[in-house]
C-alpha cells in the first residue's frame, strides 16, 4: 500500500473511531455525529482504494458514485447494496443541518454498512 492511501485508511479509522466511541455513550448521543462520521469512515475506506490503485481522488461525498469508479480495482465492493450506500450518504450532509433527524435505528444501519466498506476494503487491501 502507498503513502497516500496508507494515509487514507488511517483518516478513515479515525473515523471510524469517533463513531464507535459515540455509540456507546449512553447519555445525549448524537446519532447525527454518528451517521457523519460512519459515513466519512465508508467515504475515505473507497478512497484509500482509488488512490491505491494510482486512480484520481473526487471530492464527493456520494458513496454509490464513488463505488461505481472504485468497484474496478475492488470488485468486492460490488457486493454492498447500492440502496444501502445511498443512506449511507445522507449522513454526509442531511442529518448535519437543521431539518435533518437521525434516529438510533439510523446510526445501527450507518454502522453496519460502514462497516461492511471497512470489512471489504480491508480484506482486499491485506490489511
Amino acid at each position: 500500500m502507498g503513502p497516500i492511501a496508507r494515509e487514507w485508511v488511517e483518516k478513515a479509522e479515525e473515523d471510524w473511531n469517533v463513531a464507535v466511541r459515540e455509540t456507546q455513550v449512553r447519555r445525549r448521543r448524537s446519532h447525527g455525529a454518528v451517521c457523519f462520521h460512519f459515513q466519512q469512515c465508508a467515504e475515505k475506506y473507497m478512497k484509500a482504494v482509488l488512490a491505491d490503485a494510482g486512480l484520481p481522488i473526487p471530492r464527493i461525498h456520494d458513496l454509490v458514485a464513488l463505488r461505481a469508479q472504485a468497484v474496478v480495482p475492488c470488485p468486492a465492493l460490488s457486493r454492498i447494496s447500492g440502496v444501502r450506500l445511498a443512506r449511507l450518504s445522507s449522513g454526509a450532509i442531511e442529518y448535519r443541518y437543521p431539518g435533518g433527524k437521525p434516529t438510533p435505528r439510523l446510526a445501527a444501519a450507518a454502522a453496519n454498512a460502514a462497516g461492511r466498506v471497512r470489512r471489504v476494503v480491508r480484506e482486499a487491501m491485506g490489511i
